[in-house]
């Protein structure tokens, strides 16, 4: 039930400035969308569940499952909170609700609290899982950067050089950001707080990520890894926990497996031996790495993206249902 947050000052090139507190919700339990009133009293202190009396709300005012949806992908939300005044004709676009945290023993009133994507301070959800102490965790990384192979990046030699190597979803849970990222990249995700593992653990999932790139059945591995501590987001350090990443990209095997008329789209014209290549145009272009806005999806491009992903996990099925046994 707590807001973690702090205090970030916007510079614009116009030289003008401003300051806003921005953060997340950890175990986000009391919110309303219309509410005036939060109970009168919370949780005593170290009680870490209890039953709290609420007044039943409106119809208009409950948080159903369509706002929390929308609201665990509004992208804007990156956009509006940067803003010292946000126009008119764009209140209607903010998710605004009330707040309360339900751990403090006497409660204040709710307050007033703008959400958004929580993309911009960690893209994949696994710090959450890791603080509940979940023993095993499945990543499904559906990005855009494809995995540069083996004999592009030898990651032992250089943890990383380029943006385009593999997405700094992944690596910033062991410390490796890369700072010549592109500006938008720096203004709207902030990853540096994210380190979760030791970096030197970071050799070996990316060296497991490339073999299985190499094999051509998906690109699939599981290791354990043990934290280190992280006070931003209160993990300590000696938790195990078996991890399974599961990257998006390229897959031989699906591949080989295509029509003719299927592999002249799905499979690039030029330098397909390069399994970081995408396909360059056509209906499927960007195949598989597809951007997932401006309305670049429609039917067939989904159809197909699922296809390969229910292939990939159906020929590793052993491994799966060891993971979730």
């Amino acid at each position: 039930g707590h807001l973690k947050s702090l205090n970030v000052t916007y510079n614009y090139s116009s030289g003008s400035e401003h300051t806003k507190t921005v953060g997340g919700a950890i175990e986000l339990i009391g919110v309303c969308r219309n509410c005036t009133n939060s109970p009168e009293i919370g949780l005593r202190n170290k009680q870490t569940e209890g039953i709290l009396q609420l007044e039943k709300p409106l119809e208009n005012d409950i948080l159903d499952l369509k706002y929390v949806a929308a609201l665990s992908s509004f992208a804007p939300g990156v956009f509006f909170e940067s803003l010292d005044n946000v126009p008119y004709n764009f209140e209607p676009l903010k998710f605004s609700f009330n707040y309360w945290s339900p751990v403090n023993e006497i409660l204040e009133s709710p307050e007033q609290t703008y959400f958004g994507d929580g993309g911009s301070i960690e893209n994949i959800n696994l710090i959450s899982f890791i603080q509940r102490r979940v023993e095993k965790v499945i990543l499904f990384y559906i990005g855009t950067t494809p995995l540069q192979p083996s004999n592009k990046w030898n990651v032992s030699e250089t943890l990383c050089q380029d943006k385009d190597y593999v997405s700094d979803f992944l690596s910033a849970f062991f410390g490796v950001i890369n700072e010549n990222r592109d500006e938008n990249q720096k203004t709207y995700y902030s990853y540096d707080r994210d380190q979760i593992f030791d970096t030197s653990d970071y050799t070996e999932v990316i060296n497991g990520l490339q073999q299985a790139q190499s094999d051509g059945n998906g690109i699939i591995y599981t290791t354990n890894l043990t934290t280190i501590e992280n006070d931003w987001w209160g993990i300590p350090s000696g938790i195990t926990t078996q991890i399974t990443f599961v990257y998006l990209g390229r897959v031989l095997n699906w591949e080989n497996s295509l029509s003719d008329e299927m592999k002249s789209l799905l499979i690039p014209s030029e330098n397909s031996d390069d399994l970081s290549v995408d396909v360059s145009s056509g209906p499927f272009s960007k195949f598989p790495h597809y951007d997932t806005v401006g309305g670049a999806m429609n039917y067939e491009r989904a159809n197909i993206l699922s296809d390969l992903t229910g292939w990939t996990i159906l020929k590793n099925e052993e491994l799966f249902r060891s993971v979730l046994s």
